[in-house]
């Protein structure tokens, strides 16, 4: 690492695309700042579009993030909901079983609680 970078400081300037993706290998910080040297030989334009480009990229990340976000909000928003229909549900179907056991306790018919309840015969036969 250490020659690397004392490379980078005395041949930067002189050093060819190819050498430099020999020396820098998988190092993002040397390839950083080979690049950063490399922007001060740039034209006008070239800086320009460059600058164009990364406020572009950054643009392009923002709405990315807001839309995963939003995405995020309305998934919970929808999970909340069908959470509440879930228990909803639920609660009738345990307010039926509720029925149906007093009413066997009550020794209904099998045929009366069925027609109020609505549960099916095997249901009330679980009960029991």
């Amino acid at each position: 690492m250490i020659e690397k970078w004392c490379y980078f400081f005395k041949y930067a300037s002189s050093t060819s695309e190819e050498d430099v993706r020999k020396i820098i290998d998988s190092d993002l910080v040397i390839q950083r700042a080979y690049e950063a040297l490399n922007r001060f030989n740039w034209s006008e334009e070239e800086l320009r579009t460059y600058d164009k480009e990364i406020k572009r990229i950054m643009d392009n990340q923002a709405v990315e993030d807001f839309m995963k976000k939003q995405a995020r909000q309305e998934g919970r928003q929808e999970g909340r909901e069908e959470g509440r229909e879930k228990g909803r549900q639920e609660g009738r179907e345990e307010g039926k079983l509720e029925i149906a056991k007093s009413m066997l306790a009550k020794s209904y018919p099998i045929e009366d609680i069925i027609s109020i309840t609505g549960l099916s015969k095997c249901d009330i036969q679980n009960i029991v």
